[in-house]
């Protein structure tokens, strides 16, 4: 009976930190984010670039970025103004369709090359690559990132390395 007790709370202890794990993820964010299917078409008809956080429900900075990146007013707002915001769990069932074929998330993320979470991709409006910002980012650094994107100073011949740097300017809106 004693051996029921505590094999009937190890698993309460257990199946709570489950569930609170996967509750997490996406929980502060104030960008209402959409499937990479989804994301995808209106990228084309909508001809806004994606950002794409590739994330797990167990990753502790994806967390924190999603509350404090993804949470603060200024960057939600820049997000919902200028991008289509997709997220993607590496660790979902769900099949990705992209490049004509049909992904695992974890393969998807590899084939867009995140080694690491959390990690943002940010796709053209017909779906090519145009840079990964790896780990986690604060606000004020995220925000200079975005208007990089939304600029397209990629397309200027200005690197995103010389545009945070302010080495090189890209005349756009502010």
């Amino acid at each position: 009976m004693k051996r029921t007790l505590i094999a009937l709370a190890a698993l309460l202890f257990v199946t709570a930190g489950a569930g609170s794990c996967g509750k997490d993820a996406g929980t502060d964010s104030k960008v209402k984010w959409m499937s990479y299917n989804e994301g995808a078409d209106r990228a084309r008809t909508e001809g806004k670039p994606m950002i794409i956080d590739f994330y797990a429900s167990w990753c502790h900075w994806c967390t924190v970025m999603d509350r404090e990146t993804f949470g603060d007013d200024e960057t939600a707002a820049m997000i919902a103004g200028n991008f289509i915001p997709v997220r993607v769990d590496v660790e979902s069932t769900d099949r990705i369709k992209a490049k004509n074929r049909n992904f695992a998330p974890s393969a998807f993320a590899s084939m867009m090359g995140v080694q690491g979470l959390p990690t943002v991709a940010f796709m053209d409006k017909k779906g090519e690559l145009i840079t990964l910002v790896p780990g986690y980012v604060q606000p004020k650094m995220f925000i200079p990132i975005l208007r990089y994107v939304r600029d397209e100073c990629y397309l200027k011949q200005v690197s995103l390395t010389e545009y945070l740097d302010r080495r090189k300017e890209c005349s756009g809106k502010d």
